[in-house]
């Protein structure tokens, strides 16, 4: 696990250098993606109850674009459930009840397994951050 979090400090001073929430969001996604080698990482800005207000996706080699009538519903319902559960460690999407809701969206984008990570401000939720792979992966 050390050599995952070796590049913290790095992916910190990246995320510190950006002038624009929308570039926090991409260099977010982009920098755990790769580093976590993930098939798609998501990270949304997002009130319980609300649509998203933005959001940036990084999708590795030989994973396809999803559309936002796909994502929209999967990430306020994911960042619903986040909120009400705490964060989602899911090594096995089949065998996660909490998610069969979410089956035919997580199907089209080939997941096999998803770390669903709430993301707050003090008390406040403010968004959500997904990993998501397309094999089984214990977070």
């Amino acid at each position: 696990m050390s050599a995952v979090f070796a590049r913290v400090p790095e992916i910190t001073r990246k995320l510190n250098q950006q002038t624009t929430s929308e570039a926090v969001l991409s260099t977010t996604a982009t920098e755990i993606g790769t580093q976590w080698n993930l098939g798609r990482c998501i990270v949304a800005l997002r009130k319980p109850g609300s649509p998203t207000s933005a959001w940036k996706e990084f999708i590795s080699g030989g994973n396809k674009l999803t559309g936002v009538d796909v994502l929209q519903p999967l990430v306020c319902g994911l960042h619903d459930l986040a909120v009400e559960k705490g964060t989602l460690a899911c090594p096995d999407i089949a065998s996660t009840p909490e998610l069969q809701p979410f089956t035919s969206q997580l199907s089209s984008l080939a997941a096999k397994s998803l770390l669903v990570q709430p993301l707050t401000d003090g008390n406040n939720h403010v968004g959500v951050l997904l990993l998501i792979d397309g094999a089984p992966r214990y977070w």
